[in-house]
Order: C-alpha cells, then sequence, then structure tokens
C-alpha cells in the first residue's frame, strides 16, 4: 500500500498482539482486533486500537465497504469448508473498493515425514474428513476464494515458506526457525497427549516414547512447514 491504511481489521485476534503492534505501528490508523472473548487491560494500549468481541461465524456488526486492510491467520484448523464461504464472504463485505486482504495458513500435513508423523497425519486426515473439514485446503484455497467473490478480488500475490522442524537445516537462519518450530511441535504433543493416548491406547511411557522417537525422525527425514500468505485486493467498480 503507497500509505498506511486507515482501517485494519485484524480477524479471530486470539490474544491481540499483532493487532497491538500493528496499533504502535500506525498511530494514524484506527485498528480493530475482532474475536471470539472478550480482551483482558493491556498495560499501554494505544488509543487508535479497538477490540470487538463478536462470533465471526455470524454477520459481522462492521459497516461494509469500511476497512482498508483485512488481515487472517491460521484459522484453517478451526473451520469447515461451509464455515470458510460465511468467513470469505464477510471478509469482502466490509473491504473496501481498493482494500486489501492478506491470509497466512500453514499446511496441516507434514512434509517430508517420518513413518510416526506419518501414521499421525493420516489419522488427522480422516478427522477433518469426518468434520466436514478440508484437509487439503492450502492446497484449494485460490479455488475456494474465487468461487466465493464471483471476480470480487484480484489475486496480488501467494508466497510460500518452508520452516524446518529441528535443526538439520545448514543455513543459520533455517536452524533457528527449525529450533522454534520444534518447539511448537513439543506443545502441540504435549497438549494433545490425553487425545492421541486415547486414541491409541498408550500408557504414558509408551507416549513419551512415541513422541522422543517422532521427534528424532524430524531431524531424520528433514521434515519441515509449509507457510502460505494469499494477498488479494478487492476490485474498485469501473465508472
Amino acid at each position: 500500500m503507497d500509505s498506511p491504511p486507515k482501517t485494519i481489521l485484524d480477524i479471530d485476534t486470539g490474544n491481540g498482539i499483532w493487532a497491538f503492534e500493528m496499533a504502535l505501528e500506525h498511530p494514524s490508523s484506527h485498528v480493530i482486533g475482532m474475536g471470539q472473548r472478550s480482551m483482558p487491560q493491556q498495560t499501554g494500549r494505544p488509543d487508535n486500537l479497538e477490540y470487538i468481541k463478536a462470533d465471526i461465524h455470524q454477520p459481522w456488526d462492521i459497516a461494509s465497504d469500511s476497512i482498508d486492510l483485512i488481515f487472517q491467520r491460521a484459522m484453517g484448523p478451526a473451520l469447515t469448508t461451509k464455515e470458510w464461504d460465511h468467513l470469505i464472504s464477510e471478509n469482502i463485505r466490509v473491504l473496501k473498493p481498493g482494500g486489501y486482504i492478506e491470509w497466512i495458513e500453514c499446511d496441516v500435513m507434514h512434509h517430508r515425514p517420518g513413518p510416526i508423523q506419518q501414521a499421525i497425519d493420516q489419522h488427522m486426515q480422516q478427522e477433518w474428513e469426518s468434520k466436514a473439514m478440508d484437509f487439503y485446503y492450502t492446497m484449494t484455497f485460490d479455488q475456494l476464494v474465487e468461487k466465493s467473490i464471483k471476480s470480487l478480488l484480484n489475486w496480488v500475490d501467494h508466497m510460500t515458506w518452508d520452516v524446518p522442524i529441528g535443526e538439520w537445516h545448514d543455513d543459520i537462519h533455517g536452524k533457528q526457525l527449525g529450533f522454534i518450530n520444534l518447539d511448537v511441535q513439543k506443545a502441540v504433543y504435549r497438549n494433545n497427549k490425553p487425545y492421541y493416548q486415547g486414541i491409541w491406547s498408550m500408557t504414558d511411557e509408551e507416549y513419551d516414547a512415541a513422541v522422543q522417537a517422532l521427534l528424532l525422525e524430524f531431524d531424520q527425514y528433514k521434515s519441515f512447514s509449509r507457510f502460505h500468505c494469499w494477498l488479494a485486493r478487492k476490485s474498485i467498480p469501473s465508472t
């Protein structure tokens, strides 16, 4: 964008950090963080930052054609295909003609997985399909958007980044990112331990041993995560 956006909307803002940082970075912009929960008091909250508690699966209480920039990230694991249709429709409705949308998502499947991770991914695919969710939504996202918007958006760019899992990468920056990504994977399997134990009827010792073997697989097979960023602009009606 040639100049700072006047109004920025962060969809499903979570802890509100992205909206908070954008409000600091663009003091002349009105930044809105919209999410499902009330936001606690934040020390030093900028005056140009507003949080809205709302059910994003319902029509949004935001005027049509009122937002210059929309940011949405990591929502695929929580949405059915039908819910995606609604979300994209509302994105387009509130976006100003000439405004931009940035979507960031990560492939659900792991790339170059070892046998343990491959088995887990296969199970997760079955879980997603049983809930009318598209396990490969990042690969079909362009078509999903185009089906919903009926030429109301123009694609600007689709970028991808491959982030190592573990420290197998030769480049120091890749090692650093891989270390962080490995920590994320550890947290996922730690937080979901009861779920996976129930599926495979594993004891604590068996589960912990399987996770340790899985973590070694990431380095052995040079596994990685693939992140996507789609940037699109709303069409300006011809006069």
